[in-house]
């Protein structure tokens, strides 16, 4: 972490995230350079700042920003947009880069991921030749910085298995109460069987019922599920907004499942004889 001034005669200080990169950083990480040109040579007195840093300084845009120093002394050279270094759950800070200077705690290198176990053994071998005395250590930065969204991954599991646990309990529910519910109504599918009704008659006839549950379910479970998504993305600066497909879809989804689990029943019961029906105590 770093402070910058904007000018000696400026006071307030801002913080900012400070690394030092040397002139590949910008092209290795495949960063957008939105004014100004990267760095040529290791100045000591140059400054690379992301959006988010110029505009708390002050600056109208990335133009205005080029040619000013900071602290007095340190001239910004370059703008670029702003990435996200952190989790998405952390705004963008306002960050700095400055010529490699002093300590330097990572080493980049870009490869091809087909050949990894190959380059990764070379590397190796370079590492010990200007690095004996130092052990060769190394990661992935996508696995590195996917492992900040292990929780989610772990959510969604645990949701998508109560999900369909539940489903299935439901659908099995459903399939019982269906049978009760047709047995218990026999003797008035065969009446009306035999006033005339078709089969399509006494399926819209029995499912009708379902379908006005499913509606208010729906009715019930679409603001509360609203909330609930709402209020776990609004931990998130950078976020996804909801919108009616991301209910309407699931609520598709759960009468497909629920009137596949039932169909057999409505159409057994459709298709029993009237005269049998009509016998039924």
């Amino acid at each position: 972490m770093g402070r910058l001034r904007k000018s000696e005669d400026n006071p307030e200080l801002i913080s900012t995230s400070r690394t030092r990169v040397d002139k590949d950083f910008i092209d290795t990480y495949g960063l957008k350079l939105l004014a100004g040109r990267n760095f040529t040579d290791e100045q000591p007195k140059q400054i690379i700042l992301n959006q988010t840093a110029v505009t708390m300084l002050g600056y109208k845009n990335a133009d205005e920003a080029i040619g000013n120093l900071l602290m007095g002394s340190s001239e910004i050279i370059g703008v670029i947009e702003d990435f996200h270094e952190r989790s998405m759950q952390e705004p963008v800070l306002a960050s700095m880069y400055t010529p490699g200077q002093g300590y330097m705690k990572f080493i980049t290198v870009k490869i091809n991921s087909k050949d990894a176990s190959q380059t990764i053994e070379q590397l190796q071998q370079q590492w010990a030749t200007v690095f004996p005395d130092k052990p060769f250590d190394y990661f992935f930065l996508d696995e590195y910085f996917n492992r900040q969204y292990q929780k989610e991954e772990q959510l969604q599991k645990v949701f998508g298995y109560l999900s369909a646990i539940g489903l299935g309990i439901a659908c099995l529910g459903l399939f019982g109460f269906t049978y009760f519910m047709t047995y218990q109504r026999t003797k008035e599918i065969g009446i009306r069987k035999t006033l005339g009704a078709t089969m399509l008659n006494i399926i819209k006839l029995l499912s009708t019922e379902f379908a006005i549950a499913l509606l208010l379910a729906g009715v019930v479970a679409f603001p509360l599920s609203y909330y609930a998504g709402g209020l776990w993305l609004s931990t998130y600066p950078v976020r996804i907004w909801l919108s009616a497909i991301d209910f309407i879809l699931p609520i598709a989804v759960v009468a497909i499942f629920a009137f596949a689990s039932i169909l057999f029943l409505l159409v057994r019961s459709a298709n029993t004889n009237a005269a049998e029906a009509l016998k039924h105590e």
